[in-house]
């Protein structure tokens, strides 16, 4: 489930290839979304759907590793990885319009673009967080042979507390 068992710059080209996967699916289903599932339609040459799926293959790697977020470990991505995230998605689809229009591409369904940054935002949202909900759902559930303690009133640091202790169930 993570990509933990990798050498670091395996797991980077790893996660390169899993945006790459994800951006080939959003824009293959923006396209069937918008044209009601009209397989003839993505391959239609007035809709630039190829010259859009080009152009985003060669953009969003490149904008998602300006971002960041090739960095650091997916076993403890959160929510400022995912706000990363969104940051870079809402970039890449300004940097794809401005690409567009750039090179008199007018013809592009803008629905298109926005619905597929929907989507690249939640398929490659799930690959980065896939390995933490793993983690904290499954991994983390297993029983402990430690005695129960039970925390009372201590706000923001038991909360700290009680999610180190989930982390590591057995005592040393």
């Amino acid at each position: 489930m993570t990509l933990d068992w990798l050498p670091r710059g395996r797991r980077r080209f790893a996660l390169i290839i899993l945006d790459l996967l994800a951006v080939t699916a959003a824009n293959a289903l923006a396209n069937l979304l918008r044209f009601d599932f009209d397989w003839g339609a993505l391959r239609a040459s007035r809709h630039k759907s190829a010259e859009l799926l080009l152009l985003d293959l060669l953009l969003t790697p490149v904008i998602f590793f300006s971002a960041g977020l090739y960095e650091g470990y997916l076993r403890y991505a959160g929510l400022d990885d995912l706000l990363r995230l969104s940051r870079a998605v809402a970039f890449r689809t300004i940097a794809l319009f401005c690409a567009f229009y750039a090179l008199g591409f007018v013809d592009l369904s803008r629905a298109i673009v926005l619905m597929a940054a929907v989507f690249v935002l939640m398929f490659s949202g799930g690959v980065r967080l896939a390995p933490r909900f793993h983690r904290e759902l499954f991994v983390t559930r297993r029983r402990s042979t430690a005695p129960r303690a039970l925390v009372i009133g201590a706000g923001d640091t038991g909360e700290a507390l009680l999610r180190e202790i989930r982390k590591r169930p057995d005592p040393e």
